[in-house]
């Protein structure tokens, strides 16, 4: 006949849990004992790698300060229209190409490429001015729809007028703009016309007219869409 067993008593349990306790710290204790060695190269492991980044930091805004004087000091000749001079540098002053090879990584190396490709492309060096329009790592910002309109330009030079459009289209969105996005969008239609891609060409009227109703092209919109559907029926 099975016997009733009584419930533990609180006093009972609590040293339950003591005997628990004691035996989950010993196991800890003797996983730390066993694996001492790698945490302590882990340990190492994360020391350095701290040591790195905030190295890396340092090096970075060091470089980034120097970038921006070199670039200052060169941006004179860039304003004055004196672009082989920005390009090369003046002597005294690292010009554009030698800031974008040395600190081509930091915010100032790259608005040297944007202020390179500018100057090629007034040159008339159209293929280095793409490569660099195209290297030129945009935030959203005007400069970035500059650059598009740059590779834009000279697609459109180069009679590849799809390309082009869809450069123009991309300038216009990627910051947007009362005075410029109608701009872009209308070289768009332009060149979708060249190419005689009339639906296109509709396309980015009608988003004028829509989105930018108050433009100043807003008014030849009617005119350049009967010119369009025209063809395309």
């Amino acid at each position: 006949m099975a016997t009733y067993k009584a419930p533990k008593t609180i006093s009972k349990r609590s040293e339950l849990r003591k005997d628990a306790a004691t035996t989950a710290f010993v196991r800890v204790q003797d996983a730390l004992s066993r694996y001492r060695r790698y945490l302590t190269y882990s340990g190492i492991g994360v020391m350095a790698l701290a040591v790195i980044i905030v190295s890396y930091i340092f090096i970075q805004r060091t470089r980034t300060a120097q970038a921006n004087e070199h670039l200052g000091g060169i941006s004179l000749y860039y304003e004055r229209g004196e672009y082989r001079t920005a390009l090369d540098g003046s002597g005294e002053n690292l010009g554009l190409i030698d800031i974008i090879e040395q600190y081509g990584s930091t915010s100032a190396g790259n608005m040297a490429r944007f202020y390179a490709a500018d100057a090629t492309f007034r040159l008339g060096e159209y293929d280095q001015a793409l490569e660099w329009f195209e290297e030129y790592k945009g935030s959203g910002d005007m400069l970035e729809a500059s650059a598009l309109d740059g590779q834009a330009s000279i697609f459109e030079m180069r009679e590849q007028f799809e390309e082009a459009g869809d450069l123009y289209e991309r300038a216009a969105a990627v910051y947007e703009n009362a005075l410029r996005s109608p701009e872009y969008l209308k070289k768009a239609a332009r060149v979708y016309k060249k190419a005689e891609e009339y639906a296109k060409a509709e396309e980015v009227l009608l988003l004028i007219r829509e989105q930018y109703p108050d433009s100043e092209l807003a008014g030849d919109v009617d005119f350049h869409l009967g010119f369009v559907r025209a063809r395309m029926k």
